[in-house]
Order: structure tokens, then sequence, then C-alpha cells
């Protein structure tokens, strides 16, 4: 038990059973009703964990089992059907609530042939149930949840990408596609072999290891050494909330971590640093300004410095905050002690604000050729394998050419003004808030279709093959290699030219969506929506 919950197993005391759970290489949960386990043992905040959610997943990622019966089983994914929703009439609907949340991407429900309206229930849920909003504490489905249920007297057993029955009765497994047009729904019974699920694309075609980045897409840094490629993480701006909870997780696949190691962070607010300094202005020595400046960091970044120093809630090595002290530090860029943090890093993020600033402070505009070596270890960390990400102005200052500012004509569309980002995606052009600002989509369109990108140091040799992701607030969109995915609460949108300019084509992105981006037989880049499907 924990937070002075009552538990279910009140003849122990909360530090004997925290002691034994923390030893544990196996767990059972018995036949509770699938509301109760969440609420005795899940955080209220989803994006959250309690100590014995970590220590679930403690117990499968060593290699252990985690094991229910009944409604201790439905209570395990993200999202638990609590029960019925009120009704009068027609199909069966599920009531939700946020479960233990040991796995994302499916929904359960047990006593599946034996219970009249588990089937409609199920099938209503997946094609038209509420979606998952973990900013706003809603309860829901992706479109790509997968649906599993199981009958009384059954264990089904997923291990990886594959589902297996023991027992009795059945297993049912029920996979979306065409948009949540299509259902498809399989069973599997003892001794069948292991029922496979995997996307619509060939492995070795999804992980897109083979592309060099003249050809990858979006032009990310190609892998080194073999490794897999890295992951950039565009988010819109608003709500970051998300993002504390997803950030470490990523970071955590970095291909070059131990089991059990932490990974290294860097977070850089430097694009909020005229609203950092405010504090500390005066005639101070350097060191003394540094370490107020260091200081003022570390209260304003609190929730982040808490993911390193709190013993609980640790899930960083180390959390490095990295910004300038003042404009008399712009030379930073190149000095090998402020940059040195990101050369061992796994994963980066910058805050929102100003990208204007960062583009002064880090980026030299002079030439593309002659990177600093700030933006060269940044689009380094990528190549290793590692994550770099930002909101807002943090998603602004990703692409090699990025808006600077605006033009205004009267009342015609704004046109926009360019200049040079980080460099981490080529051939990239990106628009942050863009459900929440006027004029976003006329000036996004109109330069992604004009033949002419001036930069002032460097035109784009090839705007054919730009790509425009525009990210609406309180949502991110994942790059790795050629696939992208959707996570937040609102949507990603992706614009493809045809292959004279002539043609847009607009792909909106809802939460959960994992997509390809492919070029056709005549050169044209397509996006294919990737949908589970079963294997061979």
């Amino acid at each position: 038990m924990e937070d002075g919950k009552a538990g279910p197993y009140p003849q122990l005391g909360e530090q004997e059973f925290k002691r034994r759970l923390a030893g544990a290489s196996g767990i059972w949960l018995p036949a509770y009703d699938q509301d109760r386990l969440p609420q005795l043992f899940a955080d209220d905040d989803p994006n959250t964990l309690s100590d014995f959610q970590r220590e679930l997943r403690r117990i499968v990622a060593d290699g252990g089992a985690v094991g229910a019966l009944g409604g201790g089983a439905s209570s395990l994914p993200e999202t638990v059907i609590a029960g019925d929703a009120d009704f009068e009439h027609g199909w069966i609907r599920a009531q939700l609530r946020f479960g233990l949340d040991l796995f994302h991407g499916a929904v359960v429900d047990q006593n599946f042939s034996s219970r009249t309206g588990r089937l409609e229930r199920m099938t209503d849920l997946l094609r038209v149930g509420v979606r998952l909003n973990r900013l706003d504490g809603v309860p829901g489905i992706e479109r790509r949840t997968i649906g599993l249920g199981v009958d009384r007297y059954t264990a089904m057993i997923l291990e990886r990408n594959t589902v297996r029955v023991n027992g009795e009765g059945k297993g049912h497994v029920f996979l979306k596609s065409s948009g949540d047009r299509t259902v498809t729904w399989r069973t599997i019974e003892a001794g069948m072999p292991p029922l496979v699920i995997k996307t619509g694309l060939d492995p070795a075609d999804a992980a897109g290891r083979k592309l060099s980045r003249a050809d990858n897409p979006f032009g990310m840094p190609a892998p080194a050494d073999g490794r897999p490629w890295g992951t950039v993480v565009l988010h819109g701006g608003g709500s970051t909330g998300e993002i504390m909870n997803l950030y470490p997780k990523l970071a955590a696949a970095h291909p070059d971590l131990k089991p059990n190691e932490l990974p290294r962070f860097v977070h850089c607010p430097a694009a909020i640093r005229s609203r950092l300094l405010s504090a500390i202005v005066g005639d101070y020595s350097d060191e003394v300004r540094r370490h107020r400046h260091q200081e003022r960091l570390n209260t304003i970044f609190a929730d982040w410095k808490e993911m390193e120093t709190d013993a609980e809630n640790r899930r960083f090595a180390s959390v490095t905050l990295a910004a300038p002290d003042d404009d008399r530090t712009l030379g930073q860029a190149d000095d090998p002690k402020f940059v040195e943090p990101l050369t061992t890093a796994h994963a980066v993020w910058f805050s929102g604000g100003d990208h204007a600033i960062l583009a002064k402070l880090f980026v030299n505009q002079a030439s593309t050729a002659a990177p600093t070596k700030f933006q060269q270890a940044v689009v380094d960390v990528v190549a290793r394998g590692g994550v770099v990400g930002g909101t807002s102005a943090g998603l602004a200052i990703m692409p090699s050419v990025i808006i600077a500012d605006e033009t205004r004509d009267g009342g015609r569309p704004r046109k926009a003004d360019l200049q040079l980002g980080f460099d981490v995606l080529q051939n990239v052009f990106a628009e942050q808030h863009f459900d929440a600002r006027t004029g976003r989509i006329e000036r996004f369109t109109e330069q992604l279709r004009s033949p002419e990108w001036p930069t002032g140091a460097k035109p784009v040799e090839r705007p054919e093959r730009m790509i425009g992701i525009a990210v609406e607030e309180d949502t991110a969109l994942l790059l790795q290699g050629d696939r992208v995915r959707v996570s937040g609460a609102k949507s990603a949108h992706l614009f493809l030219l045809g292959k004279e300019r002539r043609t847009v084509t607009w792909h909106a992105l809802k939460s959960g969506d994992a997509a390809t981006v492919l070029q056709n037989a005549t050169g044209e880049f397509v996006l294919e929506l990737e949908d589970w499907r079963f294997g061979d």
C-alpha cells in the first residue's frame, strides 16, 4: 500500500510491502474489480507513475513476469474498461478510467465470451470510443489501440509482439486499420502457434537504417556506427506536461545505455534567457554571475532537476541546464567547456520562448558548412541514436532554414522571412502553434510552394524535397528515420509537395497515429499510415 491508501494486504506494513516488491522477479494480481487496483496503486495523474507502477515496469524490463486474474488483468493497461456507461438503448458502451499503465496501446476485457455485450462493447470502443487525452486527464484510446479479450479459464500471454493462449477458452485480438474504419478480429486457442502482430511495413524498411542523410525524407542525421536512427521531438507549444513523462522514456531507449543505466540529459532554456536574467543584472564578476544564473535556472526548472536529485523519482543520471548567462557570452557556442555536456548527452531539450535568441546565440548565420561547436554537438546527439527536441521556439530552431520573422503587406497573407537554424532537419520547413496563431497556414504553405528560399547565407538546393511540418499546441510529433508518430492532445500536420510543386497533399495526423514517409516511383514523397496487421 502507499500514500495512506488501504492496501489489499493489510497484514503487511507499507515498508515491508515495498521491500518485498522491490526484490520480486514476478508478481500475480488477484481478481479484484478492475477499478480497484488502479485506485489503490496508480497515481491520480496519468503522466506520473507511483512506486508500485514503477516496480511493475521494472519486473518486466528485467525479464520477469507480471500476471493477473480477471479484473486484475483488465487493470494492467493505461486505459481500463471500468464498467458500462449509462445508456438507454443500442450498443453497450464502455466506461473508462486510467489503469496501472504497465503497457500502452491496448485495452483488455475479461470473461469475454461468457458475458453479454462484451463483443459489442469492445468493438464500439475501438471504432468510436473517446480519444485519450493525458493532459486533461481523460482516459481513452488512440487510433492504433489493440483490443484484447480473454475468455474464462484462459490465460493470454503477451511477449514482445506475440500473443499466445493457455487454457480452455479463447483469446480474442482486435486490430484497427483504414483510419478506424476497419476492425479485424482474430481468435486464438491453446496449442496454436503464437499470433504475431506487426505493422504493414517490413521491419527493415521501417527502421530505415540503409538511408543516408541525403536520402532521408526529413534530412535527419544518419546513424553513426550502425546504430538505429535517433529521434527528433517537435512540440507545438502550450502545455508540455506530457513531455515530462515521455522524454525520460525516449532517452532510456538509447542504444548505448546498459540495463538499469540512467541517461544523461541536457535542458537548454536559452530561448527565454532575457526573463531569466532579470534578477541577476548588476556589476558582478563572471564567476558570481554564472553561479547566480545557475541557481536561478535550478529554481525555475526544479521539476526537471528533480528527475536527477529526487531519489524516489530519479529518471536521469544527470540533468544539465545549459544557457549563456548574458549577451557578453555569445562565444559560448564555440566554448568547449560549455558544449561538453552535449558530447555525452543521451537527450537534449530546448524550451520555448524566442527562437531568434537561439539562432543568435548558437547558429553560425554566415554558413551552414561551418556550424558552431554547439550546433554540431546537437546534431551528433541524434547521430548517436539519442533524442533532441523542443517546444515552440525549440521546434522552430531545428530545421536548416527557419522563419526569422514575417513581412506584412496590408491585408495580403504574410510572407516568411528566413534565416539559418540548427540544421538537425535539412529537408523540413516547420511551424509551431499551428492552431493558435492567425495567418500561420498562409505564410507556411506559400513558402513551401515557393521556388526560392533566400536566407542571406545559403539557398535551399532542392526546394521540391522540402516537407512541411506544422504542430498544434499541446502536441508532439516524433521523427525517427522515415517514420513519424503523434503524441499529445491535438494534431500534427505534414505537407508533401507534388513533383512540380503545383500540388500540396496535406495529412492531418491525430494523437496515436504512426506513419512512414516514402518516395514513390516518380520521386514524390507519399505518406503511409502504419496499421497493425497479423503476421503470416
